[in-house]
């Protein structure tokens, strides 16, 4: 009897080793059909860790995951409508140069300063370099059949600008500008010094070499500087310098050198931003409509 249940113990080890892992079942669970392809647990995870890589080349890891929790309930969809355009990518035989695909690759290595701190944030994402490339090469594949098939055939005429401009000139300004020269040091003492020599007269360059200070300028408008920045520098006026200000541990000096004022742009002035921003309507819109389309011809399962 003890022989039998031995040998009983050692087949059920075998089936439980030789059947797949419950974590692999939940990996392999599909969860959409698109035409002929499957969209699986996993595809939709690395969907989702390869939106989370590309998202932190512009913003804070924190802001990252806040992006990442309000795009969740769309990230399906945006697959699924992915899987359509490089459906029709791989129609018309697009291919995808290997040199396009490691530059990009080049690109998002240098953000991480070393190939060790790339690597590991591959890892972390549970992502290797190969599924990286793919994802990218899939990218190029899907900017290519949607600059062919709805990019070229957007056109935006001179007189769709022209009357753009004239419905919405009120609002076509440029927000008024200060150049800013910029004294610092880790001396209060110093740059108070140095604030009085400026004031009685005595040329900047040898005041910032007399007092061993770091010296930088801006050309900035109010919503581009730090908070606690512009409040300094919109406050003075032109020709008019700071009192000693402590920031992030240094002491600051701020002189108005110039201010450009608000002002109306001119139609010629205005024409690009607007051509832009009418070709993006119209780009945007037509995405919708031709993969609305894509859709309505397409077998779609969501389970």
């Amino acid at each position: 009897m003890p022989k039998i249940i031995k040998i009983l113990s050692i087949v059920s080890l075998l089936i439980l080793f030789c059947l797949p892992h419950p974590f692999v079942y939940a990996q392999n669970k599909i969860i959409a059909i698109v035409n002929d392809d499957v969209i699986t647990e996993k595809d939709y995870l690395e969907f989702i860790n390869f939106t989370r890589i590309e998202l932190a080349q512009r913003m804070p890891e924190a802001e990252v995951e806040k992006r990442i929790s309000a795009m969740q309930k769309d990230l399906l969809e945006r697959l699924i409508e992915d899987r359509l355009i490089i459906q029709q990518a791989k129609k018309v035989n697009i291919s995808v140069d290997k040199l396009r695909v490691k530059s990009r690759i080049d690109e998002i290595k240098k953000q991480y300063g070393s190939e060790a701190a790339f690597q590991e944030a591959l890892k972390r994402q549970g992502l290797v370099q190969a599924d990286l490339e793919q994802k990218i090469r899939e990218q190029f594949m899907m900017f290519q059949v949607v600059e062919a098939k709805v990019r070229a055939k957007i056109i935006v005429n001179p007189a769709e600008v022209t009357r753009y401009y004239e419905e919405n000139h009120g609002t076509m300004t440029v927000p008024q500008r200060r150049k800013v020269l910029v004294l610092i040091s880790d001396s209060q003492e110093s740059l108070t010094k140095a604030r009085e020599d400026i004031v009685s007269g005595s040329p900047e360059e040898e005041v910032v070499k007399k007092y061993v200070l770091s010296k930088s300028e801006l050309n900035a408008a109010k919503e581009e500087l730090r908070n606690e920045i512009s409040a300094i520098v919109f406050s003075l006026n032109s020709g008019e310098i700071s009192a000693v200000s402590p920031i992030d541990g240094k002491f600051y000096l701020f002189k108005i050198t110039e201010i450009t004022p608000l002002h109306q742009l001119s139609l010629e002035e205005a024409k690009e931003t607007i051509h832009g921003l009418l070709f993006n309507q119209k780009m945007q819109a037509a995405m919708v409509t031709w993969l609305d389309e894509l859709k309505k011809k397409s077998y779609l399962k969501i389970f």
